[in-house]
């Protein structure tokens, strides 16, 4: 004994219905308003870039000034090092002088002393032969002779050492002055080497920023425009299925045209008596389990799932206020939201919700009252569902 069929109330239907009417509205809707918000965070993000781009560009033209002053830096730092070059050899040939006016100095006063001791050996003798023989006139020009000679000589090496002395020390403040010019120099060109280090290293830095910001937000805008193509894209589809549908005939226009769901035999009439005085509000068609059941017209899937006294049941919106039903499915090939072709296979034969036998239970209805199938689909010759 084959349990109840609950009847399915009209509200169901009413609120199904208001449901499709309104879900590809609010959709397209949010859809379009979410593509809006993408629009204008794309427009946001491409402004930022131009900006930082611009900023980039003018750095870029700054960096000729910049790179300018630091080759004139470059070549001072050359000629510095020229100079420093040049200030070492001088100092190198300042201590050689140093070091020769020493040994020169050395010699002077090694000569002066034997000058003076052996002017003081000389003078001796000299003066005792004076004495002993003051009548000779030419002993005693002669020795006057070696006396203005040893005179001379002396005053001459002592001049020469006291020349030799202050040479010494010019030499000595000349290598001061240039050490310190060498200082100097070393001082301006580390402090200048460190301008052109510091400029560098910041010119680096904001490029190496600019350039992370740049690539970060151009990652994002790739990401905002793909998103945004393929919302486009699903509002195109969108659109086009409204077209689609506008295309359609009108299910109301096929009244006795419509191909029957599924092959089989006609076991169950509308309006015929069932278990408790109710009335049948569809059709049965009997028929082995697996066989495919096919939408009846083009429309958009309202309900795909288990319903009790239907089992797995699929419920499909033609507009105009027309559904179709399929139950007591084995398996369902649609989900709720998908649109479906006259024609296109939905489900395969079952019993499911406590079905004995196997067969499809399917029903017609217009602004939720059941309507006679047997006026929508072709007609039959007998009982038997060919096509």
């Amino acid at each position: 004994m084959k349990p109840p069929r609950l009847a399915i109330p009209l509200w169901f239907f009413a609120s199904v219905a208001v449901v499709l009417f309104h879900q590809p509205v609010l959709a397209a809707d949010s859809q379009q308003n979410k593509l809006q918000e993408l629009t204008g965070e794309i427009k946001q993000l491409s402004s930022a870039i131009r900006m930082d781009k611009k900023t980039r560009k003018s750095i870029l033209t700054n960096l000729a000034n910049t790179e300018k002053a630091i080759g004139r830096l470059g070549r001072h730092i050359h000629k510095l090092q020229g100079k420093i070059a040049r200030l070492d050899k001088e100092l190198q040939a300042l201590d050689k002088d140093k070091k020769i006016q020493h040994q020169m100095l050395l010699r002077e006063k090694s000569q002066l002393r034997s000058l003076v001791m052996s002017a003081y050996a000389t003078g001796r003798q000299e003066r005792i032969k004076l004495f002993l023989n003051q009548q000779d006139p030419v002993l005693m020009n002669r020795i006057m002779t070696y006396y203005d000679y040893f005179n001379r000589e002396r005053i001459q090496r002592i001049e020469s050492a006291r020349a030799l002395i202050d040479g010494i020390r010019d030499t000595e403040e000349a290598i001061h002055i240039k050490k310190l010019a060498l200082d100097s120099s070393y001082a301006e060109k580390n402090a200048q080497l460190e301008q052109i280090q510091l400029a560098e290293r910041a010119r680096s830095e904001l490029l190496a920023k600019l350039d992370a910001d740049i690539n970060a937000k151009t990652r994002s805008l790739s990401q905002l425009k793909e998103d945004a193509a393929s919302l486009r894209k699903l509002l195109e589809n969108i659109q086009q299925q409204k077209i689609q549908q506008k295309r359609q005939q009108k299910f109301s226009s096929l009244k006795g045209k419509l191909n029957w769901p599924a092959k089989g035999f006609l076991s169950k009439f509308f309006g015929s008596d069932k278990i408790g005085g109710v009335k049948w509000d569809g059709v049965f068609i009997t028929a082995p389990e697996g066989r495919e059941v096919s939408a009846v017209h083009h429309g958009k899937v309202a309900y795909a799932d288990w319903l009790r006294g239907y089992g797995l049941l699929v419920i499909i919106d033609h507009g105009e206020g027309y559904m179709s039903l399929y139950g007591h499915n084995q398996t369902l090939f649609k989900e709720a939201g998908e649109w479906v072709d006259a024609g296109e296979s939905i489900a395969l034969v079952g019993n499911s919700g406590g079905q004995k036998n196997p067969g499809l239970y399917f029903s017609i209805r217009s602004k939720g009252k059941p309507s006679n199938p047997k006026k929508w689909c072709r007609k039959l010759k007998g009982r038997t569902i060919q096509t």
